[in-house]
Protein backbone atom coordinates (compact mmCIF):
# COMPACT_ATOMS: atom_id res chain seq x y z
CA UNK A 1 0.00 0.00 0.00
CA UNK A 2 3.13 2.06 0.75
CA UNK A 3 4.26 1.51 -2.66
CA UNK A 4 0.87 2.68 -4.40
CA UNK A 5 1.04 5.43 -2.15
CA UNK A 6 4.34 6.68 -3.56
CA UNK A 7 3.50 6.18 -7.11
CA UNK A 8 0.40 8.35 -6.86
CA UNK A 9 2.61 11.27 -5.18
CA UNK A 10 5.15 10.78 -7.32
CA UNK A 11 2.45 11.37 -10.69
CA UNK A 12 1.33 14.32 -8.75
CA UNK A 13 4.50 15.90 -8.79
CA UNK A 14 4.92 15.13 -12.06
CA UNK A 15 1.36 16.72 -13.45
CA UNK A 16 2.61 19.63 -11.45
CA UNK A 17 5.67 20.01 -13.08
CA UNK A 18 4.79 18.80 -16.58
CA UNK A 19 1.28 20.25 -16.86
CA UNK A 20 2.15 24.51 -16.32
CA UNK A 21 5.05 23.99 -19.11
CA UNK A 22 2.93 22.29 -21.82
CA UNK A 23 0.00 25.11 -21.29
CA UNK A 24 3.10 27.90 -21.01
CA UNK A 25 4.42 27.19 -24.04
CA UNK A 26 0.97 26.80 -26.01
CA UNK A 27 -0.08 30.37 -24.37
CA UNK A 28 3.22 31.86 -25.34
CA UNK A 29 2.70 30.97 -28.84
CA UNK A 30 -0.29 33.34 -29.02
CA UNK A 31 0.25 36.91 -30.03
CA UNK A 32 -1.48 39.55 -27.77
CA UNK A 33 -1.07 37.67 -24.43
CA UNK A 34 -2.06 40.17 -21.29
CA UNK A 35 -0.55 39.58 -18.09
CA UNK A 36 -3.64 38.38 -16.33
CA UNK A 37 -3.61 35.25 -18.77
CA UNK A 38 -0.31 34.40 -17.89
CA UNK A 39 -0.61 32.45 -14.64
CA UNK A 40 -3.68 30.41 -15.58
CA UNK A 41 -1.25 27.27 -16.29
CA UNK A 42 -0.64 27.53 -13.08
CA UNK A 43 -3.81 28.05 -11.40
CA UNK A 44 -4.93 25.28 -13.90
CA UNK A 45 -2.35 22.96 -12.29
CA UNK A 46 -2.55 23.91 -8.58
CA UNK A 47 -6.94 23.02 -9.67
CA UNK A 48 -5.48 19.52 -10.88
CA UNK A 49 -2.75 18.75 -7.98
CA UNK A 50 -5.76 19.84 -5.33
CA UNK A 51 -8.41 17.54 -6.81
CA UNK A 52 -5.90 14.89 -7.65
CA UNK A 53 -4.90 14.67 -3.80
CA UNK A 54 -8.63 15.02 -3.00
CA UNK A 55 -9.26 11.51 -5.14
CA UNK A 56 -6.18 9.87 -3.60
CA UNK A 57 -7.09 10.54 -0.05
CA UNK A 58 -11.27 9.16 -0.98
CA UNK A 59 -9.26 5.98 -2.39
CA UNK A 60 -7.24 5.81 0.91
CA UNK A 61 -10.37 5.90 2.89
CA UNK A 62 -11.88 3.21 0.65
CA UNK A 63 -8.78 0.89 1.18
CA UNK A 64 -8.69 1.54 4.93
CA UNK A 65 -12.39 1.02 5.22
CA UNK A 66 -12.63 -2.25 3.03
CA UNK A 67 -9.57 -3.47 5.26
CA UNK A 68 -11.50 -2.63 8.46
CA UNK A 69 -14.75 -4.44 7.15
CA UNK A 70 -12.71 -7.23 6.55
CA UNK A 71 -10.73 -7.23 9.90
CA UNK A 72 -14.30 -7.18 11.37
CA UNK A 73 -15.44 -10.20 9.40
CA UNK A 74 -12.36 -12.18 10.47
CA UNK A 75 -12.95 -11.46 14.48
CA UNK A 76 -16.80 -11.95 14.12
CA UNK A 77 -16.12 -15.84 12.67
CA UNK A 78 -13.50 -16.39 15.14
CA UNK A 79 -15.89 -15.27 17.86
CA UNK A 80 -18.38 -17.85 16.86
CA UNK A 81 -15.86 -20.44 16.62
CA UNK A 82 -15.08 -19.65 20.13
CA UNK A 83 -18.97 -19.52 20.64
CA UNK A 84 -19.38 -23.12 19.48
Amino acid sequence: MHKRTTVALAMMLLAAILIPQAVLASVAGQEGETVRNANLPYLFAAFAVVWAGFFGYLFYIHQRNSNLRQEIDELKEELEQQKS
